[in-house]
């Protein structure tokens, strides 16, 4: 008798079929299939955390290569040198690394699917697209070797050889918003307690310091109007305990020889609440940054509050932050836009 595949459906002629929604994946009223605000993808994004992808496959939190090796590169040059102790030199031109290296591990109900894309990358030998952040490069998978050591765990070893350098300058410095990070991060967690996102039943150690995370997060956002800037000290001290408590029971789970005899699906599903909380903690207990900071002369605060917030009465804000009271002054500036501004109640005027 056979046996369905996992994620698959049997359907009335006998043959199986994949889902038609992967999980973590939300199915759009225009028929695409788009990562779940609760997806690995989605709380990657929102952390702030540098995109890692190839081949058009993404890889989020702890599946982002540690060990990325060699992504520099070369200037070629022809050098010469000539009686009377003279030397010309002559650039050739930049040429991307001969290889990039790196291990890495597939974690999650998807993990086989993942590494399946990347076999067939090899496979196939087309040119395809390595990005980390704003290094991009195009080329080609020479190997991939991969371990199964179980469904939900696959470790794997890849060489790419790039053909172009594709990389462009890092984009300015810009502060998450950390009202949206905590909205995802909250979700996914309460998504996936008590039972674990994986399968197996996360134990009480961890889902209760979770449950106090969450109910703690709650509270202190409905008190500060849903807004973490907000948060009162005690709310933020607590959090980061309560995170703390989550760290501490999660690495019991994953250190070797565990007492608590953890299943891979569990510590996989360790590791992935554990990194939640650790951004939820982060992006309510660290303060926001600037968003940006830009050199101008003679500049134009109503036209940076245009392109920073989409609205250019909220010129005061920046005018604030850098000491400034004309909207258009005049001479060089280092102008700091802040990352939040305060509530609005007519152009140009702020509540104090």
């Amino acid at each position: 008798m056979s046996t369905i595949p996992p994620y698959s459906s049997l359907l009335p002629n006998g043959t199986t079929v994949p889902n038609a929604v992967p999980p973590y994946s939300t199915l759009t009223p225009n028929g695409q299939i788009v990562p779940s605000a609760a997806s690995p993808v989605a709380i990657g994004a929102a952390s702030g955390q540098i995109p890692f992808a190839i081949g058009g496959v993404p890889l989020v939190d702890v599946e982002v290569p540690q060990n990325l090796e060699f992504i520099g590169g070369t200037q070629r040059l022809e050098v010469h040198n000539f009686p009377g102790g003279i030397r010309t030199i002559q650039a050739l031109g930049g040429f991307p690394p001969d290889q990039i290296t790196w291990d890495g591990i597939f974690l999650g109900p998807t993990a086989w699917q993942r590494a399946y894309q990347f076999s067939q990358m090899r496979l196939q030998g087309q040119k395809v697209v390595l990005s980390y952040g704003s290094w991009q490069w195009e080329g080609v998978v020479e190997q991939f070797f991969v371990s199964v050591q179980h469904e939900f765990l696959n470790r794997y070893h890849i060489t790419f050889i790039p053909e172009k350098d594709l990389s462009t300058l890092p984009p300015p410095v810009n502060t998450v918003d950390a009202n949206l990070i905590v909205q995802m991060t909250m979700m996914a967690i309460s998504m996936n307690l008590p039972t674990s996102i994986f399968g197996d039943d996360l134990p009480l150690t961890l889902s209760g310091p979770l449950n106090s995370l969450l109910s703690v997060t709650e509270g202190g956002l409905l008190a500060a109007g849903n807004d973490v800037n907000l948060l009162d000290a005690g709310t933020v001290s607590n959090i980061g305990y309560y995170n703390g408590q989550v760290q501490s029971a999660g690495g019991v789970i994953l250190q070797p020889d565990s007492p608590v005899n953890p299943t891979l699906s569990m510590m996989a599903s360790a590791s992935y609440v554990m990194s939640a909380a650790s951004i939820l903690s982060n992006a309510v207990t660290q303060p926001a940054g600037p968003q940006a900071t830009v050199a101008m002369i003679n500049p134009n605060l109503m036209t940076l509050a245009a392109q920073y917030y989409g609205d250019a009465s909220r010129w005061p804000a920046i005018a604030s932050a850098n000491g400034l009271v004309d909207p258009m002054p005049t001479g060089q500036y280092q102008i700091t836009i802040p990352a939040t501004v305060p509530p609005e109640t007519s152009p140009g005027i702020w509540e104090v």
